[in-house]
């Protein structure tokens, strides 16, 4: 046993990777570890774990070809120390968690128990970015590492509804003889959730859609739904031959075409009730012989913490020429898909036009633009207009861009999800990476002709789909397709450095006509020597004496990033930049490397953001890409920018990286209040927090207190209520105007506290939006006298203190004075406040150095805001100081004084006015006392004896 774990840990230290960088590339990757969320891990299944309201628990075994067994492995590894690491990753976040090391009685497998809030503190229905989980043995190791995916299946918009009412798997059956195509769509952030329609003959009339959390990888987690009866409810049921024709899943919303109109369905994100309601959109003129023609075109954005430019849009296309009478056979939309708007321009009366078909029209936000691809009798084209304000304008934005009369059936565009590489095809594929204004022939089918695309954004893998059957594999933007079934036929004449020839038939001893297999490479009027060019074999007409295979992947791709995304999202504010590297290490042995850039760099929207790229060989002949993206201006948007492998083999898993750059505020940006005087979370909830005097610096609060307002401590006037419930009586509310001031906001429309359903967040939570909640505060002694407000910026490069080019205003909210602050004020600051406040209306202060004094009593609640102009983002953050242990407030003390003076003096003329008659008023005492003493010893000497 000692032998073979010492085996095993030098095995580990030889093939281990101890760098942070993840290097793609090195291998194909095994499915190393089984795991599961939900029940035992099953062994050979891709990994796909699931994370709802409670607790993410994991339980993961070792599975292995060897003669060990899993509980052997187990100990082993548990022996040495090893235990496996969890990555969970998306585009904007990355963590590590670590499976316990410690083995309980026969357990056979790892387990490892994370709280939702370790993950996400986010409960709200959403599109959510679903996580790749990455396992290996011992993080830094980068051995064994096995990836799957995470869902939030509590944030999923579409699968909090029914689609319609639910079917048995023998309703299902019993669908299939009538089923002649599918149709499938998916959600754009989170690929595992996926809608399957079944497209039906005319001997049955429905609509059946299934929909599945797993990628229909398991039978067990798809959900028939029959939507009939919702469709009917809408047309009327006197139609019949009702079918699914397409579907378009966006972020918030789906859109289903049917045999008897478009359907759209209400907003995924806010579930009214279980069922999920749609309504219909009418295009005037079109009926049902167009509407199973039709077709969608959907550009696959992840909208997960969207930005106010970030909308959906979705088209759709009819197979007609446009006559004068109709607005268009193309029809585009945005969320929430209420108005239709054609996609062609208005044709003027006697204009002379070449009747063309939109065949696709696709909105490129990146660019502000939408695109065309038309068909007529002679050509196909491509053109490119512009979109302002959603409305396309007339005004092309390139030429017109003519394909080859070769590309003599088109069939779509397809941008790849979350890039600007765009697709053209049909009986070839052509690409663009500029927007539509170019593009590059990639391949030429023949007689095939491509009619379905499946696109992978991780991987970046795309799979083109034949009417054939046929299934063509490639990369995003490498110009290399390789196929599962090959249909070279005859010899090939090979040029070197110009376009090889197909020969197709022998006219005689000297003619011969060939297909061109690069058109663009073709000589022209020249005559070619013997020995200078080369007949291959490359036919099958005799039998085939070939055969095809992709060249090896000949390089790693390794990131130098704390990202461990491949498809990484950054945010660049204004004024801002943002540097990454990423590197090609060659593994192959004896080919010289040439001193060319082994990367190709290409921004999707130029004019967004300043982008640099440096590249350089090191003494290894790795080559070290350098990039650096700049804010350019105050224009917000989002731009793709992709990293190409020159000559990547497509036997690389990694040929291509896609990181998106915004130019916006990251939601992970924020600002603080940094307290001077630190409180733990047990002392907030104990409400007791002593400083060295014993001075308890947490104050509770009254229930449903209001602070004081400018005319007294008994007459509130804020609508805001502290420490709120409903069920208790209101303090201070005798006057009028107390009576019709405050207003519940978490407490609204509710009976009681506990029906406010407070988290503990919101009753910790300084925002005013969460004052119903707050039930302490931090509490100071009067005076506050120069309280330093120290302020910091939290983002996802770390925290950063708020100073200039920062300004900031102040403001109480609940509208109290006795407060005023102090700051220092360099000419910079002086010439901006002087530009600042007559537009804001406020004073405007330099954050550094900033400090507040305060001379009234009980709660103030400050809000700090950061001038615009110098972020894209809305930073705002508030503070409260309860002051306590004030003297009383004016007039109460001055009211005491006067009353202390006017007794005072009133004594003093009293004396003056007994001295000035002769009147002792000491002696009468006197007197008088000795007079009762006297009185009261004949009283008792006079007593009966008893």
């Amino acid at each position: 046993m000692e032998l073979l774990l010492l085996c095993v840990i030098i095995f580990l230290l030889n093939v281990s990777d101890f760098s942070s960088a993840i290097t793609y590339n090195k291998g194909d990757m095994e499915q190393s570890f089984a795991c599961a969320s939900q029940g035992f891990p099953q062994k050979n299944e891709i990994i796909k774990l699931y994370l709802s309201s409670d607790d993410l628990k994991i339980q993961c075994f070792f599975q292995s070809e060897s003669v060990f067994t899993a509980k052997e492995f187990l100990s082993i590894f548990t022996s040495g120390g090893l235990a496996p690491s969890l990555g969970i990753i998306n585009s904007t976040y990355s963590g590590i968690f670590h499976f316990n090391l410690t083995l309980f009685s026969d357990r056979v497998y790892w387990l490892i128990n994370i709280p939702r809030e370790h993950i996400t503190k986010n409960t709200d229905v959403a599109a959510v970015e679903e996580w790749l989980v990455r396992i290996t043995l011992q993080h830094g190791l980068n051995i064994y590492t096995t990836e799957g995916t995470l869902l939030d299946s509590v944030r999923e918009p579409i699968l909090q509804w029914h689609l319609g009412s639910v079917m048995t798997k023998n309703d299902v059956r019993k669908l299939y003889p009538h089923v002649v195509d599918l149709t499938v769509t998916k959600c754009p952030c989170a690929n595992d959730v996926a809608l399957l329609g079944f497209i039906l003959n005319a001997t049955l009339d429905g609509v059946y859609i299934g929909l599945s959390f797993s990628g229909f990888w398991n039978y067990d987690n798809t959900t028939w739904y029959n939507l009939t009866d919702m469709i009917y409810s809408q047309v009327g049921e006197e139609h019949t031959e009702l079918s699914v024709v397409d579907m378009v899943l966006t972020n918030h919303f789906l859109v289903i075409l049917t045999s008897l109109g478009l359907f759209i369905s209400g907003d995924l994100r806010y579930p009214s009730s279980s069922v999920l309601t749609f309504s219909r959109a009418d295009f005037c003129g079109f009926e049902r012989v167009d509407y199973v023609k039709g077709k969608l075109w959907y550009n696959e954005r992840c909208f997960a913490n969207r930005e106010h430019f970030e909308v959906d849009y979705v088209t759709i296309t009819f197979e007609r020429n446009r006559t004068l009478s109709e607005a268009s056979s193309c029809f585009y939309s945005k969320e929430p898909f209420l108005e239709w708007l054609p996609c062609l321009p208005h044709i003027s009366k006697g204009a002379k036009t070449i009747p063309s078909t939109v065949i696709t029209f696709l909105v490129d936000q990146e660019h502000s633009s939408g695109i065309y691809l038309f068909q007529n009798q002679k050509q196909t084209s491509a053109s490119v207009c512009l979109l302002k304000n959603s409305k396309l304008e007339s005004k092309q934005r390139f030429p017109l861009f003519l394909f080859p009369s070769s590309f003599s059936s088109p069939v779509g565009m397809v941008f790849h999800p979350r890039s600007h590489f765009l697709y053209a095809y049909g009986n070839q594929v052509w690409l663009s990476i500029d927007g539509g204004n170019t593009f590059d022939f990639l391949a030429d089918f023949h007689d095939d002709i491509i009619k379905n695309t499946y696109h992978s954004f991780y991987t970046s893998d795309i799979a083109f789909v034949s009417q054939s059957g046929n299934v063509y594999l490639t990369k995003a933007a490498p110009g290399i397709i390789s196929s599962f079934q090959d249909s070279d036929i005859e010899k090939t004449v090979v040029i070197p450095g110009y376009s090889s020839f197909l020969i197709t038939s022998i006219l005689d001893d000297k003619n011969a006509l060939a297909i061109a297999t690069m058109p663009e490479r073709v000589p022209t009027n020249r005559i070619f020597p013997k020995d200078s060019w080369f007949l291959y074999n490359f036919g099958q007409k005799n039998g085939r004496t070939w055969k095809i295979h992709s060249k090896p992947c000949n390089y790693w791709f390794q990131q130098h990033d704390d990202s461990l995304s491949l498809n990484v999202l950054k945010y660049i504010d204004l004024g801002k930049s943002h540097t990454f590297k990423v590197k090609l290490i060659p593994h192959t042995k004896g080919i010289q490397i040439l001193e060319a850039p082994l990367l190709t760099v290409i921004v999707g929207s130029p004019t967004l953001l300043e982008v640099k790229a440096e590249g350089a060989f090191d003494d290894t002949d790795s080559y070290t890409l350098e990039i650096s993206a700049a804010s350019k201006g105050l224009r917000q948007g989002s731009t793709s920018l992709a990293l190409i492998a020159r000559g990547a083999s497509t036997e690389c898993f990694v040929t291509t990286m896609v990181p998106i750059l915004k130019s916006s505020c990251s939601y992970l940006k924020s600002m603080h209040h940094v307290p001077s005087t630190s409180i733990t979370l047990e002392h907030w909830i104990s409400g007791i927090h002593k400083d060295k005097q014993g001075f308890n610096q947490i104050k509770t609060l009254p229930v449903n207190y209001r602070p004081p307002s400018n005319m007294g401590i008994a007459i509130p006037l804020t609508d805001n209520f502290y420490h709120a419930d409903p069920s208790k009586p209101i303090p201070r509310n005798l006057f009028p105007k107390s009576k019709k001031s405050g207003k519940f906001k978490q407490c609204a429309n509710v009976s009681t506290r506990e029906e406010c359903n407070c988290t503990q967040d919101q009753k910790l939570s300084h925002a005013v939006a969460f004052s119903d909640c707050r039930e302490k505060v931090p509490r100071f002694k009067f005076p506050v006298t120069q309280y330093p407000i120290s302020l910091e910026i939290h983002s996802e490069d770390g925290r950063i203190p708020l100073e200039s080019p920062y300004l900031v205003t102040v403001t109480e909210v609940n509208e109290r004075r006795n407060w005023k602050l102090k700051h220092t004020v360099p000419e910079t600051v002086s010439k901006l406040k002087f530009y600042l406040e007559p537009i804001l209306h406020a004073q405007v202060y330099n954050p550094s150095g900033l400090n507040l004094s305060i001379k009234g009593s009980e709660l103030f609640h400050f809000r700090v805001s950061v001038v615009p102009g110098v972020t894209f983002c809305n930073l705002v953050e508030e503070f409260q100081i309860y002051v306590d242990e004030a003297p009383l407030p004016f007039p109460g003390h001055t009211l005491i004084a006067v009353a202390a003076a006017v007794m005072l003096g009133g004594l003093i003329f009293i004396t003056f006015m007994f001295q000035l008659r002769n009147i002792h008023p000491w002696n009468v005492f006197r007197r008088l006392f000795r007079r009762n003493k006297v009185n009261f010893s004949n009283f008792n000497a006079n007593q009966p004896t008893h």
